[in-house]
């Protein structure tokens, strides 16, 4: 009689991990603003990230990419991925 109540008692643990496996979700990653200029600069063409450089070498701490137009309209354009 012991074995028998053995193998109930496995096959019930057996059906708890079933259910936790099941009852786990993906968990969706939120972006950081840093890996959404990341990208941003990333999608820009050669003459784009030139001038990119350019602006932050002459502006320097005045620069703001989070407030540039480009920037802007691209994380419009891209907002779905947020």
């Amino acid at each position: 009689m012991s074995e028998v109540k053995e193998k109930t008692h496995t096959v019930k643990i057996v059906r708890k991990r079933i259910k936790i496996k099941k009852s786990k979700k993906k968990i969706k990653k939120v972006k950081t603003m840093d890996e959404f200029k990341n990208e941003y600069i990333n999608s820009m063409n050669e003459k784009e990230q030139i001038a990119y450089k350019i602006a932050k070498e002459h502006l320097g701490s005045s620069f703001n990419l989070e407030k540039s137009i480009g920037f802007q309209k691209w994380l419009k354009k891209n907002s779905n991925n947020i």
